[in-house]
């Protein structure tokens, strides 16, 4: 029984996952503008490659997260993924943006708040949580 609501779990956090990769997947340029106006790297090649690769990251790790697979993976991509959207929403809490990809106003809101940075830490502690349960059971 605690294997099917852990696999529960994943399946609805990989379905979070999914809908925000989706629309990056639909708006790459928009995410793009978007994470250029955050100001974490100038206008370069690699702001380029890295809102790609972010992109392809949030799409393993719902793969990850939806079909039987390592938790280990998992949890290193989810970790990752996650520490990077808090950490740049922290570094820009309170400015309002004029270039919003509209990517599910989880990683790239129009206007970063408190409240976007708690969800984005909730979405971490959920993968610990699901990992320890994964490890446990």
């Amino acid at each position: 029984m605690k294997m099917i609501l852990i696999n529960i779990c994943k399946i609805l956090l990989g379905i979070v996952f999914l809908k925000s990769s989706f629309i990056k997947t639909k708006k790459p340029y928009q995410f793009y503008k978007a994470l250029e106006d955050y100001n974490f790297f100038k206008k370069s090649n690699l702001l380029l490659v890295l809102s790609t690769f972010l992109i392809v990251l949030e799409q393993l790790l719902c793969i990850f997260l939806i079909l039987p697979s390592n938790p280990i993976i998992f949890l290193s991509l989810g970790i990752s993924l996650q520490l990077f959207y808090i950490f740049l929403l922290f570094l820009n809490l309170g400015r309002d943006f004029k270039n919003n990809c509209e990517c599910f106003s989880l990683n790239a809101p129009a206007v970063v708040t408190g409240k976007n940075i708690s969800i984005n830490i909730f979405l971490l502690i959920s993968i610990f949580i699901i990992y320890g349960c994964l490890i446990r059971y």
